[in-house]
């Protein structure tokens, strides 16, 4: 089940998110109804969304906030639209000048929501896996790099030599690329 926190200073907005929400596979975890109470609650809950209404953020730091430190998506809402606010063109929900919320397009745009976001987390820590292995291969190749230039050694066998190396002292050729990379870092 998708857990969401609902932000919006006005009672009425609250209830009629609450019944459209109540009827779909979306548990709402908690109502807020100021910035530092949203807060509170997003530690203590921990939702895989956030609907806020955007009047009820005092500033544009406690947008970046929710966004930086607890990386959830966040979808605006609003019961009057003036695009001049609207933090970096962030999707906005009017859902107060409807008569009737489409229940099944909230419930779709909220799960649409959650799902890019934690596809966004995927690609995030690919992303961190990556730029380690590029980090490894940098290293790896300045070792050989040092190896054939002060031991006289060929690409192959300066890469053989670190594989049996890292083997028979039963660390990480990483390991070993630093500890080759130091040994000759004062010869550079």
């Amino acid at each position: 089940m998708k857990r969401i926190i609902v932000a919006t200073g006005n009672p009425f907005t609250a209830k009629k998110i609450e019944d459209q929400l109540d009827i779909t596979k979306i548990e709402v975890v908690s109502f807020t109804l100021e910035t530092e109470q949203l807060l509170e609650e997003l530690n203590a809950h921990k939702p895989d969304l956030c609907l806020i209404d955007y009047e009820l953020l005092e500033s544009r730091s406690d947008y970046t906030t929710i966004l930086s430190i607890y990386r959830i998506p966040i979808l605006m809402i609003s019961s009057q639209i003036d695009q001049d606010h609207i933090y970096d063109n962030h999707p906005l929900l009017n859902i107060i000048e409807q008569e009737h919320i489409d229940t099944l397009y909230l419930h779709n745009l909220i799960n649409y929501m959650i799902k890019v976001s934690q596809h966004i987390e995927t690609l995030e820590v690919e992303q961190m896996n990556l730029k380690k292995e590029v980090q490894s291969i940098k290293l790896l190749n300045e070792a050989k790099r040092l190896l054939m230039r002060y031991e006289g050694y060929s690409e192959m066998q300066a890469h053989k030599y670190m594989i049996n190396k890292s083997m028979q002292k039963r660390i990480s050729r990483e390991k070993f690329s630093e500890n080759v990379i130091n040994k000759y870092k004062s010869f550079s």
